[in-house]
């Protein structure tokens, strides 16, 4: 390997490395299975359709005590924006993906613990 390539091996490397590291996997309360993204927000799937996960996510924002600034659906998505007491980041992403599916997207400032709380608060008010 020339020094160019080995140069480019390692950057690459670095990347990846960084990239990947603060992605992970986890379960609600009920079993479902989520992904952590980089920026530490949760996305799941909820066996209901978009009207009931964009209801209970709207719901468990307010139950939460975060503030509401928008909300927002369509028949394809939908979303919930909002913010913490300390005026930070809260949002509920919702997309259809069949009849009784839905993809979720939940960020809380930043804070995985934050998002798996809100997760499992909309979760439970889709039962």
């Amino acid at each position: 390997m020339n020094t160019y390539t080995t140069r480019l091996s390692i950057a690459l490397l670095l990347a990846l490395v960084t990239v990947t590291a603060g992605c992970g996997q986890g379960t609600t309360q009920q079993g479902t299975l989520y992904s952590v993204g980089i920026n530490q927000s949760l996305s799941c799937y909820i066996s209901d359709n978009i009207d009931a996960v964009h209801k209970a996510a709207l719901e468990s924002v307010k139950d939460a005590g975060y503030t509401v600034d928008n909300e927002a659906i369509d028949t394809r998505e939908a979303i919930v924006e909002g913010r913490t007491a300390l005026d930070k980041t809260v949002r509920v992403k919702a997309f259809k993906q069949g009849k009784k599916v839905t993809r979720l997207e939940v960020y809380v400032a930043g804070n995985e613990e934050a998002a798996k709380d809100l997760l499992n608060a909309i979760e439970k008010a889709t039962d």
